[in-house]
């Protein structure tokens, strides 16, 4: 049974071009046009009874050449011999009714019916036919809604209603997750805010929710800081002892603090501070036999911590060889350290001078105070430290440069 679905074109006629031996495949023409396509069956020399041969066209066709596959599509039933026939030029090749259409039709018909599924089998909506073995059919029934169809060699059909499936329309909108609201009971999650983060929420609907977390529990679950906007931000914190933050103020509290056992923010012990507070004059401060004030600045002071105190100025006397002496001291007027340079021989100008000590402070002090003062030693003209308003300005800086021990 061949099942064969050929094809045929009415009237068609052409002759060779070339002689066919009695074992070629390939079929020279004038011309295929108008001609069957593949598979075709056609007549060579259908008028000569001595010649007539039946040969089944089923390979590539061009626009002069008809072929075959093999050389049992030649020499069919109707031909007038089964092999040895030669075709000589302008041989007639003709597409016309044979018997092989016939047995082609009826092999088709036979095929279909011997693997036609009887609409019979199908009793409810939904309903598919699958195989139980090769040539057996039967009915796989419809599943429950939203269940799927998935393959599984252990059932007698191949194939059951798989566990139903979370339908896609339920996310609706970018950043949306589908959580659970109960036991096999999917639910949308919309996305958070910005910033936001995911975390279990026992009294929310679907165990989850987006949310703030405070420094206290982000840090503790990462072990590691977090960032805050200003000092304000940090001391809105819920801390413990060893909480890093970074603040990002763009001040000179910016930079990374740790929470100590004493209940205080501050940096890490071991690395210098940096600046920590500086301060600025055009004013000139004249002594006249006692120490005077020139500049002060507002510092926390810590106790362990060695600060440096550099001061830039201007120093002038009315007489040649005076002497000013420059301490750095409390708000008390308690000294805490002394420059190396700090009997300096004035001249009648004005001399630029950079004074520096260093103070290792014994006590803590927040926003305490630090100020230089001045004292004029001997001789009997006016003597001082000025930052003229027209050439410069005088600054103290204020630096920590590390620990000088162990913190108090």
């Amino acid at each position: 049974m061949t099942v064969l679905v050929s094809n045929t074109a009415n009237y068609f006629e052409t002759t060779l071009t070339s002689s066919v031996g009695p074992t070629d495949l390939v079929y020279p023409v004038n011309t295929t046009a108008n001609g069957p396509t593949s598979p075709a069956y056609l007549e060579f020399n259908p008028d000569d009874p001595t010649k007539r041969e039946i040969i089944l066209c089923d390979s590539t066709f061009d626009a002069t050449n008809f072929r075959s596959s093999a050389i049992g599509k030649r020499y069919l039933s109707g031909s007038a011999a089964a092999s040895g026939l030669t075709h000589a030029i302008g041989t007639v090749v003709r597409c016309g009714p044979v018997s092989q259409h016939m047995v082609d039709l009826h092999d088709r018909v036979t095929d279909l019916d011997t693997r036609s599924v009887l609409k019979s089998g199908f009793v409810a909506k939904g309903d598919l036919m699958t195989a139980t073995a090769a040539g057996i059919t039967a009915r796989f029934p419809v599943g429950a809604n939203e269940t799927v169809l998935e393959a599984d060699s252990t059932t007698s059909l191949g194939w059951k209603s798989g566990t139903a499936k979370i339908s896609k329309d339920l996310l609706t909108t970018k950043g949306d997750l589908i959580a659970a609201t109960g036991s096999a009971v999917p639910a949308r999650l919309a996305a958070g805010t910005d910033n936001h983060v995911l975390r279990a929420k026992a009294a929310a609907a679907a165990g989850v929710e987006y949310a703030l977390v405070d420094a206290n529990s982000l840090a503790s679950t990462l072990s590691k800081g977090v960032i805050v906007a200003d000092t304000t931000a940090r001391d809105a914190l819920t801390p413990y002892t060893g909480l890093a933050v970074v603040v990002k103020d763009n001040t000179l509290s910016e930079g990374i603090q740790i929470y100590n056992s004493a209940n205080q923010w501050r940096r890490p012990w071991n690395l210098p501070w940096g600046q920590v507070a500086t301060a600025s004059t055009d004013l000139d401060v004249t002594s006249s036999g006692s120490f005077a004030d020139f500049v002060s600045a507002t510092v926390d002071i810590i106790a362990g911590r060695r600060y440096r105190y550099t001061l830039m100025t201007g120093v002038y006397s009315s007489v040649a060889n005076d002497i000013v002496r420059v301490r750095v001291s409390t708000g008390a007027n308690v000294d805490v350290c002394v420059p190396d340079v700090y009997d300096f021989d004035c001249q009648t100008l004005l001399t630029p001078i950079t004074f520096i000590c260093t103070e290792t402070a014994a006590t803590t002090a927040l926003a305490t105070t630090r100020k230089v003062r001045l004292l004029r030693a001997q001789g009997t003209g006016s003597v001082g430290l000025r930052a003229d308003p027209a050439t410069r300005v005088a600054v103290l800086h204020i630096d920590d440069v590390g620990p000088g021990g162990p913190p108090a």
